[in-house]
């Protein structure tokens, strides 16, 4: 059972530090012999190899001081901990015993604190962890916490009106640094921006999982489904799994010989393919192949300009190219999934808006990419954008409505917003299914995803890509509409997770008070006690 949350000292407070001599045997004193009642400091007792005894003024109490009052046992010498309650805390734990604690006067010491030293003396962290034992616990030196509701956030992605802004609402405070580990939250485009070696975990939040390309590559998120497929087949298959062939279209892997080999060996007269590179996103290097001439072609290309030291990451897909059009135009969906937290996983999806071209669907024109991709990066490149803009995007309600009107006869009323959503939904639980037990988890890694589906002439609905790093564009009203208020519920729920996972309350829908329009797709499977609270 976790321990009490202490009581934070106010930020105000002066330290106060008295030291005296004392030839006593080392102990741990709390207190005077006296008990600490409410608004009482323990006076905490600490005495070095040379006899010099550092009494400490705390308002957190220290309980069961007997398990440390044992003169029998041998001394072992001392080393800081890695976890302390917003200041210095001393353990023992088999290094070198420090030097004498001999500060000048308290702004001495606040230096000392402040600056981490060599081993054995000081070392600064802001966190405090109930996996440390009491007994453990020999000395505490009170400081206020140096990154409370402080956090970083990146540029470009229109981050500062959808991040920013609504974390300086909520009363957070923006460090422009980098490089600086002084933050309780990070937000980036890039995993790269983010050095997980120094990640606290339980203290800090940062909006990428480590190995989250699991998902958000082609390649990644193809082999992490065809991994889960042989687990289902191996394992016995459940009568409501849904099968990969189901909702993710045929690929191969050009980086594989036998996969490309066995792409050309069933290649058929005047089908269409598309070849996706791994990790690029905004349309960047698609093309459409309806010939093995052409084919080869390309493949030579690549060839040509690759690095001898880097393997071809690039994907070949079946085309889907009798999807369902809106007045004669090709559409997408953007949805999106909230990892809220890893340990324990609460995962989120909630349903986003409609990417429309801009001009109408042809088959026999490859080279268009403006008539096959959907994303507001290739829309832009087509003249008429800025007078047509509103008209590439559209809300769910919007599309509901278009489907009531023109397939009455084909899908019940209100398809898009009820049978639609629950395919969807199910598709998503079953890609995180496949990569749950793969994910790097921390208590404050959370991901926001965006997944991209495609709707064929028969209503099947198909996964397309995951982005790591979905635009956050409001250049149209309706993006206005759901983006910013997409960021905000998926700010508000993380945060809340994370406030009552370190503090070891329970989770569940009812207790959640920012869930919003976010509905749970998977909850606290994977649950492990977390190092630092």
């Amino acid at each position: 059972m976790m321990d009490e949350v202490p009581t934070q000292p106010d930020n105000g407070k002066d330290l106060h530090i008295d030291l005296k001599e004392n030839d006593e045997d080392e102990h741990f004193n709390s207190g005077s012999g006296e008990d600490s009642h409410d608004g009482a400091e323990n006076s905490i007792g600490v005495k070095d190899d040379n006899g010099l005894q550092v009494d400490v003024a705390s308002t957190i109490p220290i309980s069961e001081p007997s398990k440390c009052n044992n003169s029998s046992s041998k001394k072992p010498p001392w080393k800081p901990s890695r976890t302390l309650t917003q200041g210095l805390l001393w353990r023992r734990h088999g290094s070198p015993p420090p030097r004498k604690i001999e500060p000048k006067s308290i702004e001495a010491l606040k230096r000392r604190m402040s600056t981490p030293s060599v081993k054995g003396e000081f070392f600064g962290y802001d966190s405090y962890s109930h996996n440390t034992p009491r007994s453990s616990i020999y000395g505490v030196i009170t400081k206020p916490p140096r990154t409370a509701l402080s956090f970083y956030c990146g540029d470009g992605n229109n981050f500062n009106y959808t991040v920013v802004q609504p974390l300086i609402e909520m009363g957070w405070r923006r460090i422009t640094d980098l490089r600086s580990n002084e933050f309780r939250l990070k937000w980036v485009q890039c995993k790269s921006s983010i050095d997980y070696e120094i990640f606290r975990e339980g203290d800090q939040l940062v909006n990428h999982i480590p190995n989250i390309n699991l998902l958000t590559t082609k390649l990644g998120l193809l082999d992490t489904l065809r991994d889960h497929e042989r687990t289902l087949d191996r394992m016995g298959r459940r009568f409501w799994c849904l099968r990969m062939t189901d909702f993710f279209p045929e690929s191969f892997k050009l980086n594989v010989k036998s996969e490309r080999d066995a792409f050309i060996e069933q290649f058929q007269p005047d089908e269409m393919w598309i070849s996706k590179p791994s990790g690029a996103n905004q349309g960047k290097g698609i093309y459409i192949v309806k010939s093995l001439e052409e084919y080869n072609e390309r493949m030579s290309g690549h060839e040509a300009h690759r690095k001898p030291s880097r393997p071809l990451e690039r994907i070949v897909q079946r085309y889907i190219d009798r999807p369902l059009l809106i007045n004669g135009r090709k559409f997408d969906i953007r949805s999106y999934m909230l990892i809220a937290c890893t340990s324990p996983y609460m995962v989120y999806a909630r349903d986003g808006y409609c990417r429309l071209c801009l001009r109408e669907y042809t088959h026999t024109d490859t080279r268009d990419m403006i008539v096959h991709l959907n994303n507001q990066f290739v829309q832009k490149r087509d003249p008429t954008y800025e007078e047509c803009k509103e008209d590439t995007v559209w809300s769910m309600n919007q599309l509901n409505d278009y489907i009531n009107e023109h397939f009455p006869d084909v899908k019940e009323k209100d398809w898009a917003l009820n049978q639609l959503q629950r395919r969807i939904f199910a598709i998503m639980s079953h890609v995180f299914n496949a990569v749950k037990l793969k994910l790097d988890c921390r208590l404050g890694f959370f991901e926001l995803l965006g997944f991209d589906f495609l709707i064929d002439e028969n209503f099947n609905v198909y996964i397309l890509e995951i982005n790591i790093n979905p635009a956050l564009n409001t250049n149209c009203k309706i993006l206005d509409d759901v983006i910013p208020s997409v960021v905000r519920e998926a700010l508000e729920l993380t945060l809340e997770i994370w406030e009552k996972s370190r503090c070891g309350i329970s989770l569940n829908s009812r207790s959640l008070e920012h869930q919003s329009d976010w509905k749970i797709l998977y909850s606290g499977a994977r649950q492990r006690k977390s190092s630092c609270i």
